[in-house]
């Protein structure tokens, strides 16, 4: 009886340090993934800033032009409002 007591206590040991083992692999690989992710994730960003700075003056230089024609347009509506609106002479 004391053998089969001390075969069980034997083999719950060795269960337990393999499931140790395991889970110290698993805490391991999933630190691996997470630095990993954390790069990735860095790089992407700065990768996204970089371009979209990159992009910012071509955007301003757009802005402009369309700024200009709503002027120019707000201007030919005025204009003709005000032709419109002038008295008639007959």
């Amino acid at each position: 009886m004391e053998t089969l007591l001390l075969a069980f206590a034997i083999a719950v040991a060795i269960v337990a340090l393999v499931l140790y083992f395991e889970l110290k692999n698993t805490q391991e690989r999933v630190e691996k993934i997470r630095t990993e992710i954390e790069q990735r994730m860095s790089l992407t960003i700065q990768n996204a800033m970089h371009d979209t700075s990159e992009k910012i003056p071509q955007i301003e230089k757009r802005v402009e032009e369309i700024a200009q024609k709503v002027a120019e347009t707000e201007a030919e509506v005025h204009s003709m409002t005000a032709k419109n609106n002038a008295p008639q002479q007959e």
